[in-house]
């Protein structure tokens, strides 16, 4: 009981805005205001500091006073969030064995507004997306060049869309830790996914728009056409989908992976897409990004449209019309995947069929409901299935519920018979 363990846990490389639950061995803890644990397995044993990371730190007064020189005041760990923790070695600390340190952290507080106020913490999308886009690789960010990244005008614009209410939550969040292992693509593509996002590197930007639907914005005449089109009905087979399933990570779970509920379109044969939603803590909003894919993967056609110089006013991941009699595509609304340059210095569309229906919340998911059975005594005597009577509402399903009802009255028969056979015996 007279000796200790000193931990120290590196969170980030970064100030973070601060820490809101421990958890010992993912039960969450209490801690007073001497850092002490107050409840669990470890209460009155354990010691948690959590250390936010500003430039210019203090050393934890406690494991420079008790770690006989180990930790001194130069240790300060500036610009490094991080975790101490200290435990008493008692009967019962040993006993346990020394738990799983976690805890959860609200991250990153430098993070811009571009709709004007201040910097700081935020888990919207768009505002963490730009934001790990301009770190430096060798800081974990993408690393992009600071006029890569688009005016504020055109990030809060995204901004305003993560920000709007939907279902008492905002539309589209990022919360994730972030490890600096990972090819930065990947990371970048993952954000994207996480918010149903369209991305291009277009006009030296990194352009990225959360899922929402765009109203069109121009319509493109075949009279500025400087070439033959490409139309393709359908998507390859790869991103071909009627049926969405996959995880989000759910906090109540100790932030484990969850399946959120399958969004699907009936067809004869089932084409399905698994998302892994990494950084989305929010099942609502999982099951609206799947809803989202899946709406995607049913606007299959795409276009080549080749212009003259008037294909400079239109811009990437803009809306557009095509004023064309051709296969139909004047009926149809198509997104600016990418915008190039050709060798003769026409503009290059590459255009996919969008539409504002893809963008609709989906449908509540519930199980169906089955009647109660409400049966007479079995000890009473045989029981006549027209005596076995139900309530509740149908819901319209009543062959369902009937089924139900047989199978419960054949279980109930067998039941009968087996008492019957016992008091005979």
């Amino acid at each position: 009981g007279d000796h200790f363990r000193y931990f120290v846990i590196a969170c980030a490389g970064h100030h973070c805005q601060g820490l809101t639950k421990w958890f010992l061995n993912d039960e969450e803890v209490t801690v007073d205001g001497s850092n002490m644990v107050t409840t669990g397995p470890y209460a009155s044993a354990a010691w948690l500091w959590f250390q936010e990371g500003v430039a210019s730190e203090t050393a934890n007064a406690t494991f420079v006073s008790e770690c006989g020189g180990k930790w001194t005041t130069d240790h300060k760990g500036n610009g490094v969030a991080a975790i101490y923790a200290k435990f008493q070695m008692t009967e019962d600390v040993v006993q346990a064995g020394m738990p799983n340190i976690t805890a959860e952290v609200e991250g990153k507080d430098d993070i811009d507004d571009p709709t004007g106020g201040a910097a700081g913490y935020t888990n919207l999308a768009s505002r963490v997306f730009y934001d790990w886009m301009a770190l430096p690789r060798e800081e974990g960010g993408f690393g992009a060049y600071a006029d890569e990244i688009p005016d504020d005008t055109y990030m809060a614009a995204q901004s305003n869309v993560c920000d709007e209410t939907v279902n008492s939550e905002d539309r589209y969040t990022i919360n994730a830790v972030i490890t600096t292992g990972a090819p930065p693509a990947e990371i970048r593509d993952v954000m994207i996914v996480n918010c149903a996002g369209s991305y291009t590197y277009s006009g030296g930007k990194h352009l990225m728009r959360p899922g929402y639907w765009v109203p069109v914005s121009e319509s493109l005449s075949e009279d500025d056409l400087a070439g033959p089109i490409q139309v393709s009905a359908f998507l390859p087979g790869d991103q071909a989908a009627n049926e969405v399933q996959g995880t989000y990570i759910e906090p109540t779970n100790g932030y484990q992976g969850m399946p959120f509920a399958t969004q699907s379109i009936v067809a004869s044969d089932v084409r399905q897409m698994d998302l892994d939603l990494a950084f989305t803590t929010s099942k609502h909003q999982a099951e609206r990004i799947a809803s989202i894919m899946l709406n995607r993967a049913q606007a299959e056609k795409s276009v080549v449209w080749p212009m003259n110089i008037e294909g400079l006013k239109v811009k990437a991941l803009d809306t557009v019309q095509l004023d064309t009699s051709r296969y139909g595509l004047s009926n149809y609304a198509f997104q600016v995947l990418n915008w190039g340059l050709s060798a003769d210095w026409g503009v290059v569309l590459s255009l996919r069929e969008e539409n504002e229906d893809i963008y609709d919340a989906p449908s509540p998911v519930s199980a169906p409901s089955v009647p109660a059975i409400v049966v007479p005594d079995p000890m009473g005597g045989p029981v006549d299935p027209a005596e076995v009577g139900y309530t509740g509402d149908l819901g319209g399903n009543v062959q369902e519920a009937m089924d139900e009802l047989e199978t419960r009255t054949t279980s109930l028969r067998a039941m009968v018979r087996k008492a019957a056979n016992q008091n005979t015996a």
